[in-house]
């Protein structure tokens, strides 16, 4: 992948935070976004380091108290790709919302 986008940057991000099937409908509830922008492999230990923190206060946060002296044997193992967004859209079918609001 490293290599991939130090020749080739282009990225597109996809994310969908609702999907669910109405009951007794041909319906979908849905929220998704659709990012595209530029990939660049991060280098600098500081920026890894913060890139690694926001992910574990996410989804890690009861571990925070050993995360000062875990990340730095992370650090050799660690691969990070930034992605600097270009270009963002989004689309959500969501009961109460009128999609001319949208």
């Amino acid at each position: 992948m490293y290599e991939l986008m130090r020749t080739e940057p282009r990225v597109c991000l996809s994310s969908v935070s609702i999907a669910e099937v109405v009951p007794l409908s041909n319906d979908l509830v849905f929220a998704s976004a659709l990012m595209f922008g530029k990939g660049s492999v991060v280098e600098d230990d500081a920026e890894k380091i913060m890139a690694l923190r926001l992910i574990c206060e996410k989804h890690a946060a009861d571990n925070l108290d050993k995360f000062e002296s875990k990340a730095p044997f992370s650090l050799p193992h660690l691969g990070v790709i930034r992605v600097d967004v270009a270009e963002a859209t989004a689309k959500a079918n969501l009961p109460g919302v009128s999609q001319d609001a949208l």
